[in-house]
């Protein structure tokens, strides 16, 4: 066996896979942000500390458990691009701010799509210092998963600096996809700027290869955009996610 690929058992132990069969089962097609960040969790992919408000009260009693600065996205099936609706706040610092950023969101989401579903909101951990990557997944009908990685952000699309590799990757797989962007350098520090953990996101990645393995019968498209990348040592954390599921054949 190569031993590069021997960490499956070790990436797979102590997965709760009804959880995960829970998520899905309650998810459409589309999974929410915090439908989808909970499987990476399951695989030991770090997460924003995030949690559910259903009213303005609600909000700010989990800011003071997750502590300021805070971001406010809504939580909705139908909204799946949240910036694009005007439904997301970041750089929240206090309680005044939560309660206007609270409101906003919702009423710019319901003018968006009136017909949208719009229970809660999330409250999130912002996640400043950073520099942003993307990881994805897109499922090849001959090939199966491939994964993606790249210089993320919002000009992921328009700078186009991706490597790809078919899953599973092994360690060494992982750190060419890195190593292989353009963008390389940014990670490894420029005009003094501090070295990216880059180990943590090549570790991220060989979690997220699992992932896409074993729910090939379930997910046939994942972007994680940002992860979001400390300095050495202090690895990198999933800011946002977007899962797709196989749609059920007629």
């Amino acid at each position: 066996m190569d031993k590069e690929r021997s960490s499956s058992s070790e990436i797979t132990a102590g997965i709760d896979r009804e959880k995960i069969k829970r998520l899905l089962a309650s998810s459409d097609q589309i999974l929410t942000e915090r439908q989808g960040k909970e499987i990476l969790a399951q695989y030991g992919i770090p997460i924003t500390p995030e949690a559910l408000a259903h009213s303005e009260e609600e909000a700010l009693a989990l800011a003071q458990t997750i502590g300021y600065p805070l971001v406010l996205k809504v939580e909705s099936h139908q909204i799946t691009h949240k910036t694009d609706a005007g439904a997301v706040r970041t750089h929240i610092a206090s309680a005044a701010e939560l309660i206007r950023a609270y409101r906003e969101i919702g009423h710019n989401a319901r003018t968006f799509d009136p017909n949208a579903t719009i229970a809660v909101i999330l409250v999130q951990k912002m996640i400043a210092g950073g520099k942003e990557v993307i990881i994805g997944m897109t499922r090849d009908p001959q090939f199966g998963p491939v994964i993606v990685f790249g210089i993320g952000g919002i000009f992921v699309e328009i700078i186009n600096d991706l490597s790809m590799r078919v899953a599973p990757l092994s360690r060494t797989d992982a750190g060419e996809m890195v190593r292989g962007v353009k963008g390389y350098g940014f990670l490894k520090g420029v005009r003094g700027e501090p070295e990216s953990d880059i180990e943590a996101v090549v570790e991220i990645l060989l979690r997220f290869s699992q992932l896409c393995l074993d729910l090939a019968d379930e997910i046939t498209e994942i972007d994680v955009n940002p992860l979001m990348v400390l300095e050495k040592g202090k690895g990198a954390v999933a800011v946002d996610s977007l899962m797709t599921r196989k749609r059920p054949e007629l």
